[in-house]
């Protein structure tokens, strides 16, 4: 039932962002849930913690699939800062340990997307206390 319910949820997740159901990937196991996995193409510009720190270039209606991952982090939601030139277009999704989001640039112009992580802490043991920013700068043209 958990799977019926992941692929259900990943085929609206994909819906949802403007990508053929065929061209949708995922990865997942029969424990962790079903996450989508972006592919960049002609109408789609993919976001990783790589991109941090960096300006993206992005065409006027494209899909933005935005995906943090990291099995020491907990990462909190991404939000656009700066000028509302993005729509999202999926609820965050948390999937083991990765999250994903996806957005459609809906204005001209010259946002940004920012999230923070902490580290994931077990009870009882030593944590280290520090705040990851997170910031990609996006430049949407026509």
């Amino acid at each position: 039932m958990k799977r019926l319910i992941g692929a259900l949820a990943l085929m609206v997740s994909c819906a949802a962002a403007g990508i053929p159901i065929l061209g949708c990937g995922t990865s997942g196991g029969a424990v962790a849930p079903t996450v989508v996995v972006c592919r960049t193409g002609a109408k789609t510009v993919c976001l990783t913690r790589v991109d941090g720190g960096r300006t993206v270039k992005v065409r006027l209606g494209e899909a933005i699939g935005l995906t943090l991952n990291n099995g020491g982090l907990v990462w909190s939601n991404p939000e656009p800062v700066g000028a509302r030139l993005l729509r999202q277009t999926s609820a965050v999704a948390r999937g083991g340990t990765q999250l994903t989001v996806w957005y459609q640039a809906i204005k001209v112009g010259t946002t940004s997307l920012r999230a923070t992580a902490t580290p994931r802490c077990t009870a009882g043991q030593a944590c280290p206390q520090f705040v990851l920013l997170w910031q990609v700068r996006l430049a949407i043209d026509r």
